[in-house]
C-alpha cells in the first residue's frame, strides 16, 4: 500500500504539478510565440503585394523565436484552444488531468466498496467539475464550452440513471419496465452525444484543419514578383 501511494503521488499529482509549473515558467514565451505566429501570418498575406519589403523586414527567425516555436509545438496540447487568461490557461493540468486521476482513484481505492459508493463518489467528482466548468468556460471557442458541458452532463446522467438499475435489482423487486426505461434513456443520451460530436467535427474541427492546410499551401508558394511600371 505504501508503494502504491508513492506511485499515485508521483504520477497522479506530481506530473500535473510539474506541467503546471512548466506552463507558468514559459507563459511569456508562449505569448511571444503566438504574437510571432500572428505577425508571420500577416506578413505572408501581404507578401503577394509587397514582396521585396516583406522579405527585407521579416528576416531570419532568431534562436529565441525558434525555441519558443519548438516549445509550443511540443507542449501545445496543454494550452492550445484554451483562454490565455486566469485559470483557463492551466485548465488541462489543473482540471482535466486531476479529474481523470480522481475518477481512476475512485475505481482503484474503492474497488472493494459497494458499487453504489463508487458511483456516488464519481457523481460528486463530476458535479464539482460541471460547476467549475460552468463558472470559468475555459475554451476560446464558445461551441467547445457547450460541447464539453454536454459531455460532462451526459456522463453525470449516465451514472445517475445507472443507480436506478442497481436499486431496481436489489430493492425494487426487479421491475422490468423501470430497467427498460432507464436503459432506453441511457442509450438515447449516448446516441445524442455521438451526434453532437459528429456535428462538432464537421462544423468546427474540419474547417479549422482545412484552413490550416490552405495557409500551409499558401506559405509554400513562391512570392510573386511585381515589376515597377
Amino acid at each position: 500500500m505504501g508503494v502504491a501511494g508513492c506511485v499515485y503521488l508521483a504520477f497522479g499529482l506530481g506530473i500535473p504539478a510539474v506541467l503546471a509549473a512548466l506552463l507558468r515558467t514559459n507563459r511569456s514565451r508562449i505569448a511571444r510565440s503566438s504574437a510571432a505566429t500572428t505577425e508571420s501570418s500577416s506578413a505572408r498575406c501581404s507578401s503577394t503585394s509587397v514582396t521585396t519589403q516583406t522579405q527585407s523586414s521579416s528576416g531570419a527567425p532568431s534562436s529565441d523565436d525558434q525555441w519558443n516555436r519548438e516549445f509550443v509545438t511540443t507542449f501545445g496540447f496543454l494550452f492550445r484552444g484554451f483562454e490565455r487568461t486566469g485559470a483557463s490557461f492551466y485548465w488541462e493540468v489543473v482540471v482535466v488531468m486531476p479529474r481523470k486521476v480522481a475518477l481512476l482513484t475512485v475505481h482503484t481505492l474503492l474497488n472493494h466498496a459497494p458499487v453504489i459508493v463508487q458511483t456516488l463518489s464519481a457523481l460528486f467528482i463530476l458535479f464539482v467539475i460541471i460547476v467549475v466548468h460552468t463558472r470559468y468556460q475555459p475554451y476560446m471557442n464558445p461551441s467547445l464550452d457547450r460541447i464539453e458541458s454536454l459531455s460532462l452532463v451526459s456522463s453525470f446522467s449516465t451514472l445517475y440513471f445507472g443507480l436506478f438499475l442497481l436499486i431496481n435489482d436489489t430493492q425494487l423487486g426487479a421491475l422490468p419496465w423501470l430497467s427498460m426505461t432507464v436503459t432506453v434513456l441511457i442509450i438515447a443520451m449516448q446516441a445524442a452525444m455521438i451526434l453532437v460530436f459528429v456535428y462538432a467535427l464537421l462544423r468546427i474541427v474540419v474547417p479549422q484543419q482545412l484552413a490550416k492546410a490552405a495557409s500551409r499551401v499558401e506559405a509554400m508558394r513562391p512570392p510573386s514578383v511585381h515589376k515597377d511600371e
